[in-house]
């Protein structure tokens, strides 16, 4: 028996039995394998498109690039390539979570006024296309031709614009929005880069994410046992450069972030990084950037993932498919592109890559990182009893359904956060639950100075 899989120009990948409805001839609509007894027992005049949805997917004919049959046995053993972990007991029980907050207030004392005033002070994300990054843009067409709405006078919300443009690609096919996203994580990676590097090299000696690692380092010294876990959502390198610098690490590999038992702590990024990518094989030296030759080249995200970077049995995440059953909403999976083949860029050799940075969408939420990264998430989460939270609005689907599904033996919240009513509105299934939540309202700087040896587990 063969599996047909039906690749999109957006990355994505469906597998199962097509179906031709009469009322919808310009949409395949590809029914789950578990769900086509319940399909068939709809009514014809029940199978809307939103209800089709439930059972698996209606795609716009516009939107497939290829088809490929795959047998049973080769599409299992793709799949059994899995591997597991053995967890040795150590304190596990705190997890620190990052947001875009944290980096934009990162600085304390003198400082902090020329850091805000700073054109590389990093952006919240209504600011990422600000005009002062008019000299940096300027060389990505994508991002300058998206301009006329993300610099709107009135204030800009990048998510949702971003958002309404995910859906003309997902549902129309836009191949030139494609185009212009593709251009846009390069400009992205970029400014990421440059924020990053400015901000550790310039404002390391009135930086909280300094002092946050170095007392934290002294804790692990006396206490080999404690070994904290972070989650940032944030695709700079502030707080990976300073947790390497006080714990003496270095993130060579992915595998470097979750080495469970031998590093002193775990680092993931869901959202990816500026320094990840995937390596384009077989790189001819051009006059222009790789992001310029895509961009000409009007490469789409199939022939990117599965033309340029590899062929399907390769960047095909096999492992992805439990993941995103787990995660929608009607327990259909569907297949994303290969995480577990990103590599660490070293800085200057951002030219071989495609960036592994998922763009501020509001609602496409999604993991940017290898498969093996999830399951060490989820484990980490199942042993957190405290959650730290900074400059994190608590907003991301996926997450908040791992924390839900997982975070059972949560006990205390904390939120650094001048606003704390809004994350707890997202979190509310903790409220609900009698979680202890405490505020610090001064935010990061209040939490660093006032909270952070306060709440921490005690030695034992």
């Amino acid at each position: 028996m063969s599996l047909t899989y039906y690749f999109t120009t957006y990355g994505e990948v469906y597998s199962g039995e097509e179906f031709f409805e009469p009322a919808f001839p310009n949409h395949k609509i590809i029914i789950q394998r578990t769900k086509i007894r319940d399909y068939n027992n709809l009514h014809h005049n029940e199978k809307t498109l939103e209800k089709i949805n439930e059972f698996g997917w209606a795609l716009p004919k516009s939107i497939i690039a290829d088809t490929i049959q795959i047998s049973k046995e080769e599409s299992d053993s793709l799949r059994s390539n899995q591997t597991t972990k053995s967890w040795y007991q150590y304190d596990r029980r705190t997890m620190f979570l990052f947001g875009a907050g944290a980096s934009a207030n990162c600085v304390f004392g003198a400082d902090k006024d020329s850091f805000k005033q700073d054109v590389l002070c990093p952006p919240l994300g209504t600011a990422l296309f600000d005009k002062k990054f008019k000299n940096l843009y300027s060389n990505y067409p994508g991002a300058v031709d998206s301009l006329h709405f993300l610099q709107e006078e009135n204030g800009t919300d990048v998510e949702a614009l971003l958002e309404d443009e995910w859906k003309e690609i997902s549902q129309f096919g836009n191949e030139l929005i494609i185009r212009r996203h593709i251009n846009i994580q390069y400009y992205l990676q970029e400014l990421l880069k440059l924020i990053s590097q400015h901000v550790v090299n310039g404002y390391n000696s009135k930086n909280l994410f300094a002092v946050m690692a170095d007392k934290l380092s002294k804790k692990h010294h006396r206490n080999k046992n404690f070994k904290p876990s972070f989650v940032s959502f944030n695709q700079d390198t502030i707080l990976d450069k300073f947790l390497c610098k006080y714990f003496d690490l270095r993130f060579s590999y992915l595998e470097d972030y979750v080495r469970v038992n031998e590093n002193p702590f775990c680092l993931f990024k869901p959202h990816g990084s500026w320094n990840w990518g995937w390596e384009i094989p077989n790189l001819e030296s051009k006059t222009i950037t790789t992001a310029q030759w895509l961009y000409q080249d009007k490469v789409n995200y199939h022939k990117l993932y599965y033309q340029l970077l590899g062929d399907y049995k390769d960047m095909i995440d096999w492992q992805s498919y439990p993941i995103e059953l787990q995660m929608s909403n009607n327990t259909v999976g569907k297949h994303k592109v290969n995480k577990s083949n990103l590599s660490v860029i070293i800085p200057g050799n951002e030219n071989m890559y495609f960036p592994a940075l998922l763009l501020p969408y509001r609602d496409k939420d999604e993991f940017t990182m290898p498969s093996s990264h999830y399951w060490d998430l989820h484990q980490c989460i199942g042993c957190a009893e405290t959650l730290i939270i900074i400059g994190w609005k608590g907003n991301e689907f996926y997450f908040n359904k791992l924390l839900q599904a997982n975070g059972n033996k949560i006990k205390k919240i904390i939120i650094a956060d001048p606003s704390p009513e809004y994350v707890k509105k997202q979190l509310s299934f903790f409220v609900n639950r009698g979680v202890e939540i405490i505020e610090y309202t001064g935010g990061f700087e209040d939490f660093v100075f006032n909270g952070l040896d306060k709440e921490l587990p005690k030695d034992e």
